[in-house]
């Protein structure tokens, strides 16, 4: 299928909605808040300690930027469910 203006439009839309979560979590993060991996009946919860929830997909955007750490707190070696934001 062939991409038309329009649906790449709708895409380009979509991807800076996202970036734009994605943007606001890290700010948020900036300033203090911590990133949770939750689990509640039977389903995986982001949220930030200000009791916010998100979309796995921005909290899994947001996980990957360089400045967002993992504390390590998890169960398991080399997992976590916190992550804080690291001043350069």
């Amino acid at each position: 299928m062939i991409p038309t203006p329009a649906s790449l439009a709708r895409n380009r839309r979509r991807l800076d909605r996202h970036q734009a979560r994605v943007d606001a979590v890290v700010e948020r993060m900036r300033r203090g808040a911590a990133l949770h991996q939750c689990f509640e009946r039977q389903a995986t919860v982001w949220r930030l300690s200000t009791a916010e929830r998100m979309h796995p997909s921005v909290a899994k955007s947001a996980i990957t930027r360089t400045n967002i750490v993992a504390v390590g707190d998890a169960l398991f070696a080399g997992m976590s469910q916190t992550w804080r934001y690291l001043e350069d």
